[in-house]
């Protein structure tokens, strides 16, 4: 049985590294060690295939807060993560969102701690101890996370979706909290809005937190 697995995992070794060595080992052996050795690196590929996707460890984040974080900070204890959308142009930057909220809304920093362009590419504006303007009676004791689009006439894009389900799950493990402190903004008491669109599925974000 070990020479047996020897042979295997040379023959891996030979396929993924110099094939035409791989054909002559082939012939030197019966057709069913080659048979065995062609399932072993088809089910290897397979696994590989199948971790690929996106993880906690491998979620890019483009740490920005030096530039924006404002220096107003809170000890509060989070109690929600909330999800909003710019309502707008799907290929907006951070400038323009710099413009609307510092320069016409005058706030004192950028509304949210983190955003995910159409992308997928995370942005993390603001610590999460700041105090941000994203939610009324939530500003202290709340996360903010806005995703670039506008919900309310498409849904956000697979690579949206998935960052933020990533970025989701690790602040809730940060503030112990759950897939049911997520909401939208327009659920927060007293925020009377539609974002983040009537598009956003947040039953569906909460099932696959």
């Amino acid at each position: 049985m070990m020479v047996l697995l020897k042979s295997y995992i040379k023959a891996l070794c030979l396929l993924v590294l110099f094939p035409s060595a791989f054909a002559d080992f082939v012939k030197k052996k019966k057709w069913i060690v080659a048979a065995d050795c062609g399932f072993v690196a088809v089910s290897l590929l397979f696994v590989l295939a199948l971790s690929s996707g996106k993880s906690d460890e491998d979620l890019h984040i483009v740490d920005l807060t030096a530039a924006y974080n404002t220096g107003n900070v809170t000890a509060m204890k989070k109690i929600a993560v909330v999800i909003h959308h710019t309502a707008g142009n799907p290929n907006c930057c951070i400038n323009d969102i710099a413009k609307i909220h510092l320069a016409e809304h005058r706030w004192s920093g950028i509304g949210y701690h983190y955003y995910i362009d159409k992308d997928g590419v995370v942005y993390n504006l603001r610590s999460e101890n700041e105090v941000v303007p994203h939610s009324y009676n939530f500003n202290s004791n709340a996360v903010a996370i806005c995703l670039a689009g506008n919900f309310n006439n498409y849904e956000p894009t697979k690579a949206q979706w998935q960052s933020l389900l990533i970025l989701t799950r690790k602040v809730l493990k940060t503030h112990d909290l759950s897939a049911k402190d997520v909401y939208k903004h327009g659920q927060m008491y007293g925020n009377a809005t539609e974002c983040c669109g009537k598009l956003f599925n947040i039953e569906k974000l909460r099932e696959e937190l």
